[in-house]
């Protein structure tokens, strides 16, 4: 009996690594994607938004458990998501729009939590809320940035009042300029999986 419970557990190990597997080479397949066809990407994700909203206000008048707190912090979340999708593939991690975002993402979690905690709802359909409601859009976003150090090089407005005045000591207003120091810092999943992907999967060397 004991071995068929140790091969279990082998079994077990092996699945939940090939699943892991399999998620990170699926995400590393749309993150490309995302990067390759950026204005399909924005559509796809607005409709996304669009849908979740319409859910989101559906949830309001067939589920009348959902406190009103739950369901409009979802709206105003959605809201902040249009906001940030206005400027895809451009997502600025410091801007406000972008802060306030993330603090109600963890604020909708928080919510989230304590109204499961309180009213019992079985498990398929807690995961149905978190997977539509809450981590769909975001997920999407931490997909597209990557698509974010490939938009063609625009000049900075600081920049430009910086060195408006003598162009020829301009050392960083310039597109060019502008252009490679943002290549230069790669942010977003797929650069970490690129980067994970050139530290340990072998590399082979063509031979001519």
């Amino acid at each position: 009996m004991w071995f068929m419970y140790a091969l279990s557990w082998i079994a077990f190990i092996v699945i939940a690594v090939c699943l892991t597997i399999a998620v990170a080479a699926g995400m590393y397949y749309v993150a490309e994607l995302i990067e390759e066809y950026t204005s399909v990407a924005k559509r796809v994700i607005r409709i996304m938004l669009i849908t979740v909203t319409v859910l989101n206000v559906l949830l309001i008048i067939f589920e009348t458990q959902f406190t009103w707190t739950l369901c409009g912090i979802g709206l105003l979340s959605n809201i902040i998501y249009f906001c940030i999708l206005a400027d895809f593939p451009i997502i600025g991690f410091l801007s406000p729009t972008f802060l306030f975002a993330m603090v109600l993402l963890v604020i909708h979690h928080y919510f989230a939590f304590s109204f499961f905690n309180h009213h019992y709802y079985p498990f398929p359909e807690i995961l149905a809320y978190f997977t539509i409601f809450v981590w769909t859009v975001p997920f999407c976003f931490v997909l597209s940035l990557s698509a974010n150090d490939y938009v063609l090089p625009q000049y900075a407005e600081p920049q430009r009042s910086r060195y408006d005045g003598d162009a020829m000591t301009n050392n960083g207003g310039d597109l060019v300029s502008n252009y490679f120091k943002k290549r230069a810092k790669k942010i977003g999943l797929l650069a970490f999986m690129r980067s994970v992907q050139d530290t340990i999967l072998p590399t082979r060397n063509k031979k001519y």
